[in-house]
């Protein structure tokens, strides 16, 4: 099921908080609500998404975006989706992860292969390859995820 989803993700915000979230565990806090005291909360995890300025007792406090939130631009940067290879090879020595990165001129192929199988995806961009053959490996040999 993840490759349909998959396949209609462009490069960009989504696919970066997709990777983040599955990938890596963490929570980019990309959606928020309203809370009480007009304070923002992030939908998945509960946690507060802005930080504090001021003195919290008084009329002075401010919310300022914070910094500690980002989620890398996996899907756009080479280097952060580098770090996306490492993870997945960190994350399953037992699989014995090999990864490699072919271009014919026009398209860019990233491969994960493993004693358990291995998952192809062609894109136009190298980062954009990596992320989603990463998230097809990932779905399939680490979740199970076979349907499609």
């Amino acid at each position: 099921m993840i490759e349909k989803n998959l396949e209609a993700l462009k490069a960009g915000r989504e696919l970066d908080a997709l990777v983040s979230r599955r990938i890596f565990g963490e929570c980019p806090h990309l959606e928020t609500i309203q809370d009480y005291a007009n304070e923002e909360i992030c939908k998945e995890c509960g946690d507060d998404i802005f930080d504090y300025v001021g003195d919290y007792d008084d009329d002075t406090v401010k919310y300022v975006d914070s910094d500690d939130w980002h989620c890398p631009d996996y899907s756009t940067d080479l280097n952060a989706a580098f770090v996306v290879v490492c993870k997945l090879i960190q994350a399953s020595l037992s699989l014995r992860i090999t990864f490699t990165l072919m271009s014919d001129g026009e398209s860019f192929l990233a491969t994960f292969c493993s004693v358990a199988g291995a998952i192809n995806y062609k894109a136009s961009s190298p980062a954009l390859a990596i992320c989603k053959a990463a998230m097809m490996f990932y779905a399939q040999f680490f979740e199970g995820d076979k349907e499609g």
